[in-house]
Protein backbone atom coordinates (compact mmCIF):
# COMPACT_ATOMS: atom_id res chain seq x y z
CA UNK A 1 0.00 0.00 0.00
CA UNK A 2 2.84 2.25 1.03
CA UNK A 3 4.31 2.02 -3.01
CA UNK A 4 0.40 3.06 -3.90
CA UNK A 5 0.42 6.08 -2.07
CA UNK A 6 4.07 6.72 -2.87
CA UNK A 7 3.21 6.26 -6.45
CA UNK A 8 0.15 8.55 -6.24
CA UNK A 9 2.25 11.34 -4.22
CA UNK A 10 4.79 11.25 -7.37
CA UNK A 11 2.27 11.61 -9.77
CA UNK A 12 -0.10 14.74 -7.66
CA UNK A 13 3.61 16.22 -7.21
CA UNK A 14 4.86 15.71 -10.75
CA UNK A 15 1.22 17.12 -12.13
CA UNK A 16 1.41 19.82 -10.24
CA UNK A 17 5.12 20.77 -10.95
CA UNK A 18 4.48 20.89 -14.60
CA UNK A 19 1.28 22.88 -14.07
CA UNK A 20 3.71 25.58 -12.37
CA UNK A 21 6.16 25.65 -15.28
CA UNK A 22 3.35 25.99 -17.22
CA UNK A 23 1.72 29.13 -15.12
CA UNK A 24 5.46 30.65 -15.20
CA UNK A 25 5.58 30.71 -18.88
CA UNK A 26 2.41 32.04 -19.75
CA UNK A 27 2.86 34.56 -16.79
CA UNK A 28 0.15 33.86 -14.85
CA UNK A 29 0.73 35.11 -11.33
CA UNK A 30 -1.85 34.39 -9.31
CA UNK A 31 -2.12 30.95 -10.66
CA UNK A 32 1.49 30.49 -9.41
CA UNK A 33 0.94 31.24 -5.68
CA UNK A 34 -2.52 28.98 -6.02
CA UNK A 35 0.11 25.91 -7.13
CA UNK A 36 2.97 26.78 -4.83
CA UNK A 37 0.16 27.08 -2.23
CA UNK A 38 -1.20 23.70 -3.22
CA UNK A 39 2.59 21.95 -3.09
CA UNK A 40 2.98 23.24 0.14
CA UNK A 41 -0.01 21.10 1.27
CA UNK A 42 0.81 18.07 -0.70
CA UNK A 43 0.29 15.36 1.74
CA UNK A 44 -3.31 16.82 2.30
CA UNK A 45 -4.32 16.83 -1.55
CA UNK A 46 -2.82 13.45 -1.70
CA UNK A 47 -4.30 11.77 1.42
CA UNK A 48 -7.40 13.45 -0.03
CA UNK A 49 -6.88 11.92 -3.32
CA UNK A 50 -6.42 8.45 -1.89
CA UNK A 51 -8.91 7.99 0.29
CA UNK A 52 -10.68 8.81 -2.99
CA UNK A 53 -9.21 6.00 -4.63
CA UNK A 54 -9.76 3.62 -1.64
CA UNK A 55 -13.81 4.55 -2.01
CA UNK A 56 -14.10 3.57 -5.32
CA UNK A 57 -12.21 0.33 -4.49
CA UNK A 58 -14.94 -0.24 -1.86
CA UNK A 59 -17.73 0.77 -4.12
CA UNK A 60 -15.94 -1.43 -6.70
CA UNK A 61 -16.30 -4.58 -4.27
CA UNK A 62 -19.65 -4.12 -3.20
CA UNK A 63 -21.21 -3.73 -6.85
CA UNK A 64 -19.33 -6.99 -7.06
CA UNK A 65 -20.94 -8.58 -4.33
CA UNK A 66 -24.18 -7.58 -5.38
CA UNK A 67 -23.71 -8.92 -8.82
CA UNK A 68 -22.66 -12.75 -7.54
CA UNK A 69 -25.03 -12.43 -4.99
CA UNK A 70 -27.72 -11.96 -8.05
CA UNK A 71 -26.29 -14.86 -9.36
CA UNK A 72 -26.97 -17.33 -6.41
CA UNK A 73 -30.17 -16.09 -6.05
CA UNK A 74 -31.12 -17.14 -9.69
CA UNK A 75 -28.98 -20.55 -9.29
CA UNK A 76 -31.07 -20.86 -5.61
CA UNK A 77 -34.45 -20.67 -7.80
CA UNK A 78 -33.29 -22.78 -10.67
CA UNK A 79 -32.38 -25.59 -8.27
CA UNK A 80 -34.20 -28.26 -7.22
CA UNK A 81 -31.45 -30.37 -5.35
CA UNK A 82 -31.80 -29.41 -1.23
CA UNK A 83 -28.25 -29.88 -0.59
CA UNK A 84 -27.11 -27.68 -3.78
CA UNK A 85 -29.60 -24.91 -2.21
CA UNK A 86 -28.12 -25.36 1.02
CA UNK A 87 -24.65 -24.65 -0.30
CA UNK A 88 -26.14 -21.65 -2.05
CA UNK A 89 -27.30 -20.15 0.75
CA UNK A 90 -24.17 -20.66 2.91
CA UNK A 91 -22.39 -18.57 -0.26
CA UNK A 92 -24.85 -16.41 -0.05
CA UNK A 93 -24.81 -15.85 3.58
CA UNK A 94 -21.02 -14.97 3.49
CA UNK A 95 -21.28 -12.47 0.60
CA UNK A 96 -23.95 -11.17 2.75
CA UNK A 97 -21.68 -10.56 5.74
CA UNK A 98 -18.79 -9.12 3.28
CA UNK A 99 -21.12 -6.45 1.67
CA UNK A 100 -22.02 -5.45 5.86
CA UNK A 101 -17.90 -5.42 6.19
CA UNK A 102 -17.62 -2.85 2.96
CA UNK A 103 -20.97 -0.79 3.73
CA UNK A 104 -19.23 0.01 7.27
CA UNK A 105 -16.14 1.06 5.83
CA UNK A 106 -18.13 3.05 3.25
CA UNK A 107 -20.09 4.81 6.05
CA UNK A 108 -17.03 5.75 7.97
CA UNK A 109 -15.12 7.11 4.73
Amino acid sequence: MTSRIQAITDKWTDDHLDLLNYAIQIGDREWQEELIGMLRERQQHVQAEWRGIQERELWRKYESINRKMLVLFAQMRASANQIETRVLQDELWELKIERIRIAKQLRAA
